[in-house]
């Protein structure tokens, strides 16, 4: 039986990872992550409409 566990971020149900985050919210947080190093000066609104992440998961 495969240990799972809540992801922190967005509460589903994942496997059990290093830092307790699903793929899916890793992979937005590097999307996230690029556009700041691209753009650091973007508002939260800015980045969510430019990566289509919702506002709550970005705040």
């Amino acid at each position: 039986m495969a240990n799972n566990q809540l992801c922190k971020l967005c509460g589903l149900l994942t496997p059990v990872t290093n830092n307790g985050v699903c793929e899916s919210c890793t992979e937005e947080y590097a999307i996230i992550y690029n556009f700041i190093k691209n753009k650091p000066t973007a508002t939260i609104l800015e980045i969510s409409t430019a990566t289509k992440i919702s506002l709550k998961k970005i705040n």
